[in-house]
């Protein structure tokens, strides 16, 4: 009876003892342990943010600016991309489905805008009548017309560049030779004048009030000198109101007034540079032009340091309002370089020589010395 009250009692002693023990390994049992949420990769969030600005800002800036639908449907799709990066960061599972269905929302509105200009000012414009009406108008007309753009050579010195060496041959040397026009020839193949061009320049009033001339400007783009082929050839020996002249070692220079000589020749320095002064619109009287009055300027370009690709842009006043013509080489910007550096042509890859520098007064590739300089086979001294 003993063994059993002890037995029994042990029992009890045992459930009564180890109460907490029992009944926290039956709740905890069941129960699968929790992992840490992943953290959020900043990088991610970051690079996403920066996609999503970016491609909002761009959006709509490409709405205002007018630009073209295609360029409004990828800076959208830049923005959602973004968007999603920052989702995927922060691994959100629960929010998918709604973030698919603001997506889906957001791209259909965004082809929509794509589809049509921001301005809200424009209108649907209707199909031309086949027969016009003889009271229409045609549209306004700018205040000047450009009615010649033409390079003048220059007879003292025709000099060329290219940016990679022409390898010339004989033959082409000959067909170069015999050319009735050696300027068109060699700026067919690429070439480039050195140092300085004149171009003559003829404009004609084209409204009907007087149109006053305001500004003259060239607009450049520069890099470094051309140095593959060097081309040199020395050879003997409408009103016109003003020479004017563009130093384009200055960026997008205003037109400056050209030094003359009394026989109306343009002045060089020591270095063989045009001299230039002050702004030649500020200087000279007021330019008027009436209805088809035409003025002709000889301008003068020039560049040492660098190879500059520019257009002549003009700023005339008339009626109150200040309008830009834009003048280019028929199409294409004006070119120019200067010399590539190192004495005696040594800058260049390739060089020609042609009329005085050779006896038989023809073009031809020259020799180059040990020290990387280049001379005439043929010197005529």
């Amino acid at each position: 009876m003993e063994l059993q009250l002890d037995s029994a009692s042990t029992r009890i002693t045992t459930r009564a003892s180890f109460p907490s023990i029992t009944t926290r390994r039956e709740f905890e049992m069941p129960a699968r342990k929790k992992r840490p949420a992943p953290k959020p990769k900043t990088g991610r969030i970051v690079g996403g943010g920066i996609l999503a600005v970016t491609g909002i800002g761009g959006f709509l800036w490409a709405g205002i600016a007018d630009w073209s639908p295609v360029l409004r449907v990828v800076f959208a799709g830049a923005a959602l991309t973004g968007i999603g990066l920052i989702i995927y960061a922060l691994k959100d599972q629960r929010r998918i489905p709604v973030v698919i269905a603001n997506v889906g929302l957001i791209c259909a509105g965004a082809a929509g805008l794509a589809a049509v200009p921001f301005d809200s000012d424009d209108k649907p414009v209707p199909p031309p009548s086949p027969s016009p009406s003889p009271s229409q108008t045609s549209s306004r007309q700018p205040p000047i017309k450009v009615d010649l753009v033409r390079i003048e050579p220059n007879d003292d010195s025709n000099v060329w560049a290219t940016r990679e060496p022409l390898a010339l041959t004989p033959a082409q040397l000959r067909e170069w030779d015999a050319a009735e026009d050696d300027d068109a020839w060699i700026l067919a193949k690429g070439g480039v004048y050195v140092g300085q061009t004149e171009t003559r320049i003829v404009i004609k009033g084209n409204h009907v009030t007087p149109v006053t001339l305001v500004g003259m400007r060239a607009i450049s783009t520069c890099e470094e000198p051309l140095n593959g082929s060097y081309l040199t050839n020395p050879n003997q020996g409408i009103t016109e109101i003003a020479k004017v002249g563009f130093d384009l070692d200055r960026p997008n220079p205003e037109a400056a007034s050209v030094v003359v000589d009394e026989l109306g020749h343009p002045v060089e320095d020591e270095e063989g540079k045009i001299e230039m002064r002050g702004v030649f619109l500020k200087e000279a009287k007021d330019v008027r032009l009436e209805k088809d009055e035409p003025v002709t300027f000889r301008v003068y370009a020039q560049v040492t340091r660098f190879y500059c690709t520019y257009v002549i842009r003009i700023e005339t006043l008339s009626n109150g309002e200040i309008s830009q013509t834009t003048i280019d080489n028929n199409g294409q910007p004006f070119r120019l370089t200067g010399h590539a550096k190192g004495a005696d042509f040594a800058g260049y890859r390739d060089v020609y020589f042609g009329g005085l520098w050779n006896k038989s007064v023809g073009w031809a590739r020259g020799k180059r010395t040990a020290d990387g300089r280049w001379q005439p086979r043929n010197p005529a001294w």
